[in-house]
Parts: C-alpha cells; structure tokens; sequence
C-alpha cells in the first residue's frame, strides 16, 4: 500500500499598507510600528519614489465667448456694461455705485 505525504508550503504574504508607506521606499525595513486599517499620513523617516517627469504645461482653457475676454469682475454681467465709460482694469471691477 502506498503512503501518500503531504508538504504544506507557506507562501510570503505580502501586507500592503494605504497612505505615505504604499510609496516610502524604506516601507520593507521600516521598524515604525503600523496597521493596515489605520494608514500612515505623516512620517518623518518617509522618503519617496519619483514620479514621471513631463514637460507638458498644463494650460488654462481659454474662454468660449469674446464677451467674457472683455469684460471681468462685475462688468461681466452689469447692465450698463457696453455703453459704459469707467475705466476698466485688466483684472477687473470689483466696486462699482453704477452696478446694475
């Protein structure tokens, strides 16, 4: 009769800890004590990966209608807006006794 044995291996389970130690490149010998329910947010031994560099700008999209390049602040939606003669600064009118 043939005797079967069984080998029971144990795999590695790896934690994955939430906050500053999912990106801390000491988190494998990090001797601070920590807890996968509760994720650390600040850490003074934290060093962390770079991110991709890009040398894209992110650009501010331009507004759809000429109305609103002309006019900022209150002249945008004033009544009196096209026919009047106040100055108007480039960052615009932000009091006016004339406002309607």
């Amino acid at each position: 009769m043939k005797t079967s044995t069984v080998k029971e291996t144990k795999k590695a389970t790896k934690v994955e800890y939430q906050g500053l130690c999912s990106t801390c490149k000491n988190a494998k010998d990090c001797v601070f004590p920590r807890s996968v329910e509760h994720p650390i947010m600040h850490c003074d031994e934290f060093v962390g990966y770079e991110g991709p560099r890009t040398k894209a700008i992110p650009r501010i999209a331009k507004p759809s209608s000429k109305e609103e390049v002309e006019f900022k602040g209150l002249c945008r939606n004033c009544e009196n807006r096209h026919h009047c003669v106040f100055p108007k600064p480039a960052g615009g009118v932000w009091h006016c006794d004339e406002y309607r």
